[in-house]
């Protein structure tokens, strides 16, 4: 978007040096602040120049790092991180300081402390020591392969100290920033101040002035208003109403439209009701008891019983007169 500009807010510098943020304009606006600091750059490390080397692998015996300087700013809690590659395997290296080094052979020690302690970048394990050695000569520091014969690659980029607490670096203010909290749209709502001084300005706005005479009875701009409404324009298609209509056609068409909206969506959901009650009912009578059924087989069970011993009795009775015959 575009800038602020001027003449919306202002900075004016109270008493004992105290800064406020203030709107300029008549009415009352929401203003807040917060995250005020200032952008603290990565240290040297505690070296005077930055490293030697590119960062490009070479095979080299030894590479300078730069020369110590004990004045540089570093601070108890700073973090030195760089990172260096050796034999074609890239290591980073941390080192936080709990004390400030006393001279470069006291910054040798911790150079050479977090070499050894360094770990790939892939991951992995240490370093460890009979690798690499940082030599310091007349305080100047470079890291060098131990000998073994073969030649090693070496690179050394991105060495420099992080600062213990950024929060601390507010911006040059001596406390924290008071923070004014928005108001809700509906506690911001009021009648603009022209209003207040001139309630006809309800009916001409407060920018501008319609009725230049002062005619009593004034209707022109409620007229102006009134043909507006029935002036056709242009509609976002995006809204499925019509996209070329007055302001009242616009609105019918958008009722229109949210009935058969609500009238699609109710029928699909009356849709799938009945295909869950149908499809339960067909669960049921799959999976359960259909007792119509069941009584049913019931009488047939009962039936065949009576038939059967009806016959088992007639049986009996042939055979007992037959055997009294005899």
């Amino acid at each position: 978007g575009t800038a602020l500009g001027g003449g919306v807010v202002t900075v004016a510098a109270g008493t004992g040096g105290a800064l406020t943020l203030s709107t300029t304009t008549a009415d009352a606006l929401g203003i807040s602040v917060s995250n005020v600091e200032i952008d603290v750059p990565e240290k040297t490390g505690g070296l005077t120049t930055a490293a030697s080397a590119s960062g490009t692998a070479t095979t080299v015996a030894s590479i300078g790092v730069g020369s110590y300087d004990a004045t540089n700013g570093i601070a108890i809690g700073d973090t030195l991180n760089f990172v260096f590659t050796y034999d074609g395997v890239e290591y980073e290296a941390s080192h936080r300081f709990t004390s400030v080094p006393a001279d470069a052979a006291a910054f040798r020690t911790i150079l050479e402390t977090a070499v050894e302690a360094a770990v790939p970048v892939g991951g992995g394990a240490a370093l460890g020591d009979g690798e690499i050695v940082v030599t310091n000569t007349v305080g100047a520091l470079s890291f060098a392969t131990v000998a073994t014969g073969t030649a090693k690659t070496l690179a050394l980029s991105s060495i420099g100290t992080v600062p213990k607490v950024l929060a601390d670096h507010t911006g040059g203010l001596v406390a924290a920033v008071s923070v004014v909290s928005v108001a809700g749209l509906a506690q911001t709502i009021s009648l603009a101040s022209a209003v207040s001084t001139d309630p006809t300005k309800i009916r001409d706005g407060v920018t501008y002035t319609y009725n230049l005479d002062g005619v009593g009875g004034y209707t022109a701009r409620l007229n102006e208003l009134s043909d507006l409404l029935s002036t056709t324009m242009n509609f976002s298609a995006t809204s499925d109403a019509d996209t070329n209509a007055d302001l009242a056609d616009f609105a019918a068409s958008s009722v229109s439209w949210l009935q058969d909206t609500r009238k699609a969506a109710l029928s699909e959901s009356e849709y799938k009701t009945t295909l869950l009650e149908e499809t339960q009912k067909t669960l049921s009578n799959e999976t359960g008891i259909n007792m119509d059924e069941q009584l049913t087989k019931l009488i047939e069970i009962e039936r065949s019983y009576q038939a059967s011993s009806k016959l088992i009795s007639t049986i009996d009775e042939m055979l007992e007169t037959l055997l009294n015959s005899i």
